[in-house]
């Protein structure tokens, strides 16, 4: 196995979205800070900023507030702390979540390690220091005409909220572009905080993140990007807001390149469209020790059915994936019963999953990954499919020192190439076939990225359209990202509208495209809320080309009408058969 250069494991974003072709002023960037220190993930927002060249922090603005500082006050005795808190309604109605919150970052160290304070000052060069007098009440902060004034004359295109209360008033209009902020959450479903808690107490699959322009609205601002993140389950708030957090951080980054190198029209048509608020409450509040009970009691009641599961082994701890075959059916794969599979098992200590068939000189085979559980390592592994549907015996067609799955099949001038999953050694990677179907070769890397379940598709522009899904990095959850080129052995440029999708729901693909007949070529995703390869989606692409891309859901496969099983995420198809996996027991 060829090692793997620091060059080469770059992260996507320090790889695509830091530099700029464009040769305009960078923009100046404002950071609204409660002080010189943030969280990691906002920390690693200001480092990719800092390591563009199209983008300069020159200030940093902070409050001026009319209070004691914590260190001046005597230290109070545990009785006088805990009479006030008795005292005090507000923290007294909330005490059971406090002490969540404790209990959480002790027994989750590693997620509130994330999360520790990072300078973001220290560094800095040539920065202006601005401290303004906001004025709070209640949760707001308002701005005097002087600081307005003072703010204005820094000639900023953006100011970065990381820190202060809610903004009302002329400060939002201070930046050229406005105030950009996240919010931590759907903004559809979950207004107000704190972040990802309501979506675990009213038990959602999904959870979220959003950058916005902000606006005299709470949090119904133009939201420039969104993602969507699974939960985990489990009691810990710390570890369910890692994958939102960090999977949001290039938010950022990616929509100032798109405002450098297209304009402000151009990001703002390429906006989230709005939705109407669905929300259970208007304004989600820190739950009282009522809801903290209730809390604790749904958590309580899934751990017991948890166990209860496990006892009949039917959770996933018993669970393992498998592949079926069948004849292929009149109609599109989302329609009709997902019944008649032939299940091939696998070897003791193995599973087969990501099914991809491939006809060859009028016979058909299958390629999987074959799991070897021992040593949690994938090949790829082939057996040929007789003509009443009967697998035959597998035998291995490529295997590396790596782990391998995904293998996406595929024929260009008469030749046949496979790209499967290589992610472990940070490439996409095509091999070649020198002797059908066991025999494959090393040919080329297409890309310098962890990319995994790849597809090659050929538009009908005659360019190669290449989509992947990579994680910014560790704790993130993968996007969707598309490249295109000339030809398979040109040079691959990323997508200007990458990524297409940071959704757990559609971000991975389930299978190679499809040219379904009235409708054109149709992408297959995973869904992975809930369980990872829960269900697929089919979606019609739409646009393609070098400089657009649409997609629209057409259909849905679940495991609905197959017995025990939990979930599908894999689908292929040949001239007389098609298959599937699932996750069972």
């Amino acid at each position: 196995m060829r090692a793997v250069s620091a060059s080469e494991r770059l992260g996507v974003t320090e790889r695509y979205f830091v530099l700029s072709n464009n040769s305009a002023p960078p923009l100046r960037i404002g950071l609204m800070l409660d002080g010189p220190e943030l969280p990691g993930p906002h920390a690693g927002v200001v480092e990719l900023i800092e390591r563009s060249n199209f983008a300069a922090i020159v200030a940093h603005i902070y409050p001026v507030r009319d209070r004691t500082k914590a260190t001046e006050l005597p230290k109070l005795s545990v009785l006088v702390r805990l009479w006030r808190m008795l005292n005090h309604e507000r923290t007294r109605r909330r005490v059971l979540f406090s002490a969540f919150e404790k209990w959480d970052a002790r027994a989750h160290p590693d997620s509130a390690g994330v999360f520790e304070l990072k300078n973001v000052q220290q560094n800095c060069t040539g920065l202006k220091i601005v401290h303004v007098s906001a004025k709070r009440a209640g949760f707001i902060d308002r701005f005097t005409t002087e600081d307005v004034a003072r703010l204005r004359d820094l000639q900023l295109d953006v100011l970065l909220r990381f820190g202060f209360g809610i903004l009302r008033g002329d400060i939002l209009n201070c930046a050229r572009f406005g105030v950009w902020s996240f919010h931590h959450g759907d903004n559809t479903h979950y207004r107000g905080s704190p972040p990802q808690f309501w979506e675990m107490f009213e038990r959602s699959d999904i959870t979220g993140a959003l950058l916005q322009v902000l606006n005299e609205s709470l949090d119904n601002g133009l939201v420039l990007g969104k993602v969507h993140t699974a939960l985990f389950p489990g009691m810990s708030l710390l570890v369910n807001r890692v994958a939102p957090y960090f999977t949001a951080q290039p938010l950022v980054i990616q929509k100032l390149k798109r405002l450098h190198e297209a304009g402000w029209k151009t990001v703002c048509a390429e906006a989230v469209p709005d939705e109407p608020y669905c929300g259970k409450r208007p304004l989600y509040r820190a739950p009282n020790n009522l809801e903290m009970l209730r809390f604790a009691g749904h958590h309580i009641q899934r751990r017991i059915r948890n166990r209860v599961l496990r006892t009949i082994k039917r959770d996933a701890d018993h669970c393992q994936w498998r592949v079926g075959v069948r004849a292929r059916r009149a109609g599109h794969p989302w329609e009709g019963k997902w019944d008649g599979w032939r299940w091939v098992t696998a070897p003791a200590g193995h599973y087969y999953a990501d099914p991809m068939l491939w006809d060859e000189g009028g016979r058909t085979f299958l390629f999987v990954e074959d799991y070897i559980i021992a040593e949690k390592r994938g090949i790829i592994a082939v057996a040929e499919v007789g003509g009443d549907g009967e697998v035959g015996s597998f035998g291995t067609a490529l295997a590396l020192p790596y782990h391998l799955s995904f293998p996406h099949i595929f024929s260009r001038d008469d030749a046949r190439f496979m790209i499967p999953e290589t992610k472990a050694c940070a490439r996409v990677e095509v091999f070649r076939c020198v002797s059908f179907p066991f025999d494959w070769r090393p040919e080329r890397v297409l890309l310098n990225v962890e990319g995994v379940d790849t597809v090659l598709h050929k538009g009908r522009d005659g360019r190669e359209y290449l989509f992947t899904s990579v994680a910014h990095r560790p704790g993130a959850q993968v996007a969707l990202y598309l490249f295109h080129a000339d030809s398979i052995w040109g040079e691959w440029r990323i997508h200007s509208l990458s990524p297409l999708s940071v959704d757990v729901r559609i971000s991975r693909n389930g299978g190679s495209i499809l040219m379904e007949p009235g409708i054109g070529p149709v992408r297959i995703s995973q869904d992975n809320t809930g369980l990872y390869g829960r269900q697929m989606h089919f979606h019609r692409v739409a646009a393609l080309s070098a400089q657009d891309y649409g997609e629209e859901a057409i259909g849905t496969r679940s495991t609905a009408g197959i017995v025990r099983a939990l979930g599908t995420h894999t689908y292929s198809r040949s001239e007389r058969f098609e298959a599937t996996d699932v996750f069972g027991w």
